[in-house]
C-alpha cells in the first residue's frame, strides 16, 4: 500500500511537470517572433594622433581619433566641435588638464555614423571648457574612451564604449 501511494504521488508530480513544461512552451511560442537584441560594436581602429603632431613642453594640444563603424547598424554620438564622444584619462605626470577655458558657442548635434562610414573626432571638444597642456618632457600615456549609442531594435537604445591605450612623446 505504501508503494502505491508513492507511485500515485510520482504520477501527480509528473503531471505537474508536464503542465509546467506546457506553460513554459506556450510562453516561449508567444515570443518566437521577438527580435533578439544584438550588441553593435564600432571600433577605434586607426589614427589616434595628437594635434599638433609634435608636442613640445608648454603646448596646448588635442587628441584626434578616427572612428570606423564596422557594425551592421548605425551608431550615434555627440558631434564635434562642441561636444566630444572621446574622453581621455592621462596615465603620466607630464600632461595636465586645464579648466576654465573659453568655450565655443556652437550648438551641439548628434552624429549618426552608418555602417562602413569613417569619421575623425577630437578631444577635448571646444564646449568642454578644458584644454590639454604638455608640462614635461618624455613619453605620455593616456586611455581614450569612445562612447556611443546603438538601437538594435526600434525604441531600444543601448550605450556602448570602447577604450584604447595611446602613447606619444613630448619634446
Amino acid at each position: 500500500m505504501f508503494t502505491w501511494h508513492v507511485l500515485l504521488a510520482y504520477k501527480k508530480l509528473s503531471k505537474f511537470r508536464v503542465i509546467i513544461s506546457l506553460v513554459l512552451f506556450i510562453i516561449l511560442i508567444g515570443n518566437i517572433n521577438a527580435v533578439p537584441l544584438q550588441i553593435v560594436h564600432a571600433q577605434v581602429v586607426k589614427d589616434i594622433v595628437t594635434n599638433p603632431k609634435n608636442i613640445k613642453v608648454g603646448d596646448i594640444f588635442q587628441i584626434n581619433v578616427t572612428i570606423i563603424n564596422n557594425s551592421t547598424k548605425p551608431i550615434a554620438f555627440p558631434g564635434n566641435p562642441h561636444d566630444s564622444p572621446i574622453s581621455v584619462v592621462f596615465r603620466s605626470n607630464n600632461v595636465v588638464i586645464l579648466g576654465n577655458q573659453a568655450t565655443c558657442g556652437l550648438r551641439s548635434f548628434t552624429v549618426d555614423l552608418l555602417p562602413g562610414q569613417t569619421i575623425s573626432v577630437s578631444a577635448p571638444g571646444c564646449g568642454a571648457g578644458i584644454a590639454f597642456k604638455a608640462t614635461g618632457f618624455g613619453r605620455a600615456s593616456a586611455e581614450i574612451t569612445f562612447s556611443y549609442e546603438t538601437s538594435p531594435v526600434p525604441g531600444k537604445t543601448i550605450s556602448n564604449s570602447i577604450t584604447k591605450s595611446f602613447q606619444f612623446d613630448i619634446t
